[in-house]
């Protein structure tokens, strides 16, 4: 799976230029997509609270994993102008920054966050709202994390597809309303989300469509195998968001679902890990 950020001319924009930047400049994010940051935000917040951020040539970068292990999330991003002096790792907790964008739409804001020789102990975010000539400055404390290094290995998946975000949501809250767990499995032509409790029991049966489900990829040799797992509600309920207009679904047996989604911004995956058959609910 392809993980790199949206590449973007981040060196000299109409957000700036490198060569203006103050002398003691470490780093230095400016972007326009400020709703989508916020939902980027607000998304890693609901997986765990103190987060690793990553800062290095390329970009920005986000691995961390719920406290139970259960999910992980993994970010790599990059904003419209973007400058980092050196490879950067700090800690941060997601759920201040998040409350100082929530209330942001794209409209008129410019997000920047930065970082200076001078102050290494504090992250600078700056909100400026153009049409109103207005500038919000905050400095959040970093925080001291544990050195923990986390890979993903690379893998062929059994079936890959894409489904509309809003609709897997739904189905995903229809199902967690009768169960702690939900199953969900794959034929080489459609996708079955099911949930079975003790007031009864649901099964959605989902076949491509043009404007729906379709099919990106398709193992030939596990063509008319069964891919099937059951997953905690909860965690699909939290990961399962329309925070772009489709998600991607990696299925592989034996192994975590994995979900994809593709913004402007960012590139974002969800590892969620299946239940054992001896955990309880």
């Amino acid at each position: 799976m392809e993980t790199d950020a949206p590449e973007h001319d981040t060196k000299r924009n109409e957000l700036g230029d490198v060569d203006d930047l103050p002398a003691d400049c470490i780093l230095m994010m400016r972007s326009t997509q400020t709703s989508q940051w916020r939902s980027i935000f607000d998304f890693v917040k609901d997986v765990t609270t103190e987060v690793p951020f990553k800062f290095d040539t390329e970009g920005l970068s986000i691995i961390t994993l719920d406290p139970l292990k259960i999910a992980l999330i993994s970010v790599r991003a990059v904003t419209e102008f973007y400058y980092c002096k050196a490879p950067l790792n700090v800690g941060i907790n997601v759920t201040v920054l998040y409350r100082l964008l929530r209330n942001l739409t794209s409209a008129g804001y410019v997000l920047e966050i930065s970082m200076f020789q001078n102050e290494t102990d504090v992250i600078h975010v700056q909100i400026t709202n153009r049409d109103k000539r207005s500038v919000v400055r905050n400095k959040i404390k970093l925080l001291r994390l544990p050195d923990e290094v986390i890979t993903i290995p690379s893998t062929t998946f059994d079936r890959v597809l894409s489904i509309p975000s809003s609709d897997l949501q739904r189905y995903i809250r229809e199902l967690s309303s009768l169960s702690s767990k939900i199953t969900v499995s794959s034929t080489r032509d459609e996708l079955t989300l099911s949930a079975q409790g003790a007031l009864g029991s649901s099964e959605i049966t989902v076949r491509p469509t043009s404007s729906g489900v379709h099919f990106l990829f398709k193992d030939t040799e596990k063509h008319d195998e069964v891919v099937s797992a059951r997953f905690y509600s909860r965690y699909l309920e939290k990961l399962c968001r329309p925070i772009d207009s489709s998600t991607e679904v990696f299925l592989k047996k034996g192994y975590p679902l994995v979900l994809r989604y593709n913004l402007a911004t960012a590139t974002i995956r969800v590892v969620i890990a299946p239940v054992n058959d001896d955990d309880e609910s």
